[in-house]
């Protein structure tokens, strides 16, 4: 970034002007080293002054007057510790609206970044040049730092924000619309095997697209409880009375059906009515089960043990096979996260993105209970679902606060 010849100094033995007055003052000279260096990171594209300068202005003067308002000793040690996030609405605003207006010219985040720390050495080379013997106040200089960085945090947050909500809704959208042609692909398989007509072959053919455009759909689901536990801050449910060994039977049948050749055992302790939502409850055992078989010895069952006791209920679903190493435990509930390495290493029928394990534990913190892992080469992997028995209306999802 360039500092112009022709910026105005200050004679000597006359008053030296504060920071504030100075960015005030200056504001047209900063405005275009801010707008040169906002167009060296796009070089190519027609962006005009008024899209470069684009709310610049409006930081610069929140800046000046935050720096030049009177703060108590206590005071400016909270700001310096960041206790104070919310200490200035106009800085934070003005963040906030530049944070939007980069991004709709599609600067990245390291680009957002690197424009407050240009804007930042721009302003304190032009005012120190300009102090009768090239140092400025300490104090002055701290407040700037610390005014400069409650805007870059705020204009920072609110672009993480929008970005995070428009990734979401992509990805809604997108399994959303993915829905209607899966369907319609399902009910043309699903013709051709009820034909008698049609030979030996083109009915396994036709099964296996059925098998695939169910796993397709499985990931769609997913995709959209994803998006859903992130727009609305986690999963909706709707609670009923139920047996936990009615459901975990009906999905051990259900699982084992679409497994031939896989077995699961299962055994029950204790109270198993309780109050949750059957259909979430259904899909969090369906995900682990298939998980386990996946990921398990084929050679040996699947273990569903279920206790209740006298508030809550335990569901451990075990399975002998390759041990979790520790260091991908700590990621292995996280969403779009690529577990076990390339596609070419994951499991059949795995994407690998972490979604199923993701709503598994959403579903479990949505009934106030939680969900862990233990695995070693010796015992072999269980996941352990903790439920209360008794659920309160969960909250309403659909206008989060």
């Amino acid at each position: 970034m360039s500092i112009s010849a022709s910026e105005p100094s200050t004679p000597e033995g006359s008053a030296s002007p504060s920071l504030a007055d100075f960015i005030l003052t200056n504001m047209d000279l900063i405005l275009e080293d801010w707008e040169e260096f906002a167009q060296s990171l796009f070089p190519a594209a027609a962006l005009s002054k008024r899209t470069l300068q684009d709310h610049a202005k409006e930081i610069l003067q929140a800046v000046a007057a935050d720096i030049a308002r009177p703060r108590s000793s206590q005071v400016r040690e909270e700001k310096s510790k960041e206790l104070t996030p919310q200490d200035s609405s106009a800085l934070n605003a003005a963040g906030e609206k530049h944070a939007q207006a980069r991004a709709s010219e599609q600067f990245d985040w390291a680009q957002l970044i690197a424009e407050f720390r240009a804007v930042r050495a721009s302003v304190l080379r032009r005012w120190v040049r300009q102090k009768p013997h090239g140092a400025g106040s300490p104090e002055e200089i701290t407040r700037f730092n610390e005014s400069i960085d409650e805007a870059l945090a705020a204009s920072a947050l609110y672009y993480s924000q929008k970005h995070d909500e428009a990734r979401t809704v992509i990805i809604g959208v997108l399994a959303h619309d993915l829905r209607n042609p899966l369907h319609a692909a399902l009910m043309g398989a699903s013709y051709i095997i009820q034909q008698t007509s049609a030979d030996s072959k083109c009915i396994q053919s036709a099964a296996r697209i059925k098998s695939s455009i169910r796993r397709c759909d499985q990931l769609v689901s997913d995709l959209l409880d994803y998006a859903r536990s992130v727009l609305l801050g986690g999963l909706p449910i709707s609670l009923e009375d139920a047996n936990m060994r009615v459901l975990c039977a009906a999905t051990i049948e259900e699982v084992e059906a679409a497994n031939p050749g896989r077995s699961i055992t299962q055994s029950y302790t204790g109270n198993m009515n309780g109050t949750w939502d059957s259909a979430r409850i259904a899909q969090l055992l369906g995900n682990l089960l298939i998980n386990a078989l996946k990921h398990g010895h084929s050679h040996t069952p699947v273990v569903l043990t279920a206790a209740g006791a006298i508030d809550t209920i335990s569901v451990e679903i075990h399975n002998d096979g390759p041990c979790i190493p520790a260091a991908a435990r700590a990621s292995l509930f996280d969403p779009l996260h690529l577990k076990g390495g390339p596609p070419a290493h994951l499991p059949d029928g795995s994407s690998g993105l972490g979604l199923g394990l993701y709503i598994c534990r959403e579903i479990s913190l949505a009934h106030g209970g939680d969900i862990e892992v233990t695995s070693n080469p010796q015992f072999g992997t269980s996941f352990k679902v903790t439920l209360p028995l008794e659920n309160r209306q969960p909250p309403d999802l659909t206008n989060p606060a």
